[in-house]
């Protein structure tokens, strides 16, 4: 049987795995998987992407009568994004997913705040990595 010839991983994917392994989420606490009892989660896949790509936040928020708005941003060096969804109370949706793209370079936050009728304040956040350089577009 021939041998296969042995392919070269580009130098953005040793990028990747490296600030994986060894980036500020290194020594973070373990994040909240989504799918917990807990009244609110985030979840951010993935962890590290390159410039120009995007990232997926799924957010769950149990059920309560109170619930009114859902509010998330996301928020790096160069670029801010934030949405609001109206929450019907025991009624909503509990799994809410969010995607984010064309992300230039930098370490970003994700917030999530949940208010309640009843002035109640639910929050959580995590973070992400956009690495490598994002392509000219070639417009002046």
């Amino acid at each position: 049987m021939p041998s296969r010839p042995s392919v070269a991983r580009p130098a953005c994917a040793a990028v990747l795995l490296a600030l994986a392994a060894s980036g500020p989420a290194a020594h973070a606490k373990p994040r909240t998987p989504v799918a917990t009892n807990e009244p609110l989660s985030l979840k951010v896949t993935p962890r590290v992407t390159m410039a120009g790509g995007g990232v997926i936040t799924t957010v769950r928020v149990l059920r309560s009568p109170e619930n009114r708005v859902l509010s998330i941003s996301v928020d790096g060096p160069a670029y801010y994004s934030s949405t609001d969804v109206q929450l019907d109370g025991d009624q909503a949706a509990q799994i809410h997913s969010f995607r984010w793209i064309s992300l230039p370079p930098g370490q970003y936050v994700v917030q999530v705040l949940v208010e309640g009728s009843d002035r109640r304040l639910l929050q959580v956040s995590d973070h992400f990595d956009v690495v490598g350089q994002r392509e000219e577009s070639g417009v002046p």
